[in-house]
């Protein structure tokens, strides 16, 4: 398992951490681990969503471009493309 240094860490920090360590019934480094592994977790749920808000974007997009044109039945095309 890897190790991580934290230097010139404010005390007052560390003291916050302690405390939340006891509030939660775990060790130091246990309350460390925990807080960043939520930290990486809402990053990742941070990029998903950002990626879902530019697909949506893209898809709004597309639906602008195709307003007012004539779109054929997929069904029917797909029936003539398999018939061939």
């Amino acid at each position: 398992m890897a190790q991580v240094l934290v230097e010139d860490l404010d005390p007052i920090i560390l003291e916050k951490l302690e405390i939340l360590a006891k509030l939660h019934g775990h060790s130091l480094q246990a309350e460390i681990t925990r807080i960043l592994e939520m930290a990486v977790q809402s990053e990742e749920t941070s990029s998903k969503q950002v990626n879902m808000e530019k697909v949506r974007e893209a898809a709004f997009q597309m639906r602008l471009k195709l307003v007012g044109n004539i779109h054929t039945d997929s069904a029917e095309l797909l029936r003539k493309e398999k018939n061939k």
